[in-house]
């Protein structure tokens, strides 16, 4: 029974975020950048100063592969939010100049939403 329950959490919490996802980034255009090695994809909404990152689907089913391979002990030693903040500063001082990341949290693995503030 624990593990039904548990299961149950764990699908409402996914729902959560696709539908969080869906509700504040609908109609954005996606923009594609290269950090470290890695290509995301960026929904930015400078009217809000937020952002919504993740990879490219085909690097998110990569990360998915080799976290599954090594029983989800592989990573970054920023740990995830820390990779996704450091490459969203990237795209911002690239993109927005004088714009600095504020805070954030994952929407869904591997979505994390990042607020900025602008001089």
């Amino acid at each position: 029974m624990k593990l039904i329950t548990l299961a149950m959490v764990a699908a409402l919490a996914g729902c959560g975020g696709i539908n969080y996802a869906m509700e504040h980034y609908s109609g954005v255009d996606v923009q594609q950048f290269a950090s470290g090695g890695t290509t995301y994809r960026i929904f930015d909404k400078p009217d809000e100063n937020r952002l919504m990152i993740t990879p490219t689907l085909g690097n998110a089913a990569a990360a998915g592969a080799i976290q599954g391979g090594t029983l989800g002990i592989s990573g970054s030693p920023l740990g995830p939010q820390g990779e996704y903040r450091l490459a969203s500063q990237a795209f911002l001082d690239a993109r927005r100049q004088g714009c600095k990341v504020t805070d954030g949290s994952k929407i869904l693995h591997p979505q994390y939403e990042f607020f900025y503030a602008c001089e």
